[in-house]
């Protein structure tokens, strides 16, 4: 595969290579840190849901993965958003017909979904970020 190819499709194959080891403590004590307040904070909208929290610490592990190899630069932030979530969970309760099972299998695929959605857009807008990601880097 040829290796523009890869870092088109995964831009952190680009940038990885000039990460600063020195900064890996610091970017520890970060990602500590923000998992403190992101975890619980998708457990409670798991909970919104009525679903498993185990649901929350999956997406929000899982979304920041794939978040961070398809963004194109080393800084970024995530984090649920709680009127998305509402919306969400209505839908899902809607679409179970109130059967617990049934909501616990379609949560998963509403935010598949969403996350699906969000990779459509993100593709679509990529020439645009490109042209302007130098005014947003910080050195």
């Amino acid at each position: 595969m040829n290796m523009n190819l890869i870092k088109t499709i995964f831009p952190i194959a680009g940038w990885i290579a000039g990460y600063k080891p020195g900064l890996f403590k610091w970017d520890l004590i970060t990602g500590i840190t923000l998992a403190m307040f992101v975890l619980p904070t998708f457990k409670t909208y798991a909970s919104l849901e009525e679903v498993p929290a185990q649901y929350g610490i999956y997406f929000c592990i899982t979304g920041g993965l794939f978040f961070a190899f398809l963004t194109n630069t080393p800084q970024c932030a995530i984090g649920p958003i709680s009127a998305i979530s509402l919306m969400a969970g209505t839908a899902t309760a809607l679409l179970s017909g109130g059967d617990p099972g049934q909501w616990a299998e379609i949560a998963p695929l509403t935010a598949f979904a969403g996350g699906g959605n969000n990779s459509i857009v993100f593709h679509r807008s990529k020439k645009e970020i490109m042209k302007h990601r130098n005014k947003f880097r910080v050195s």
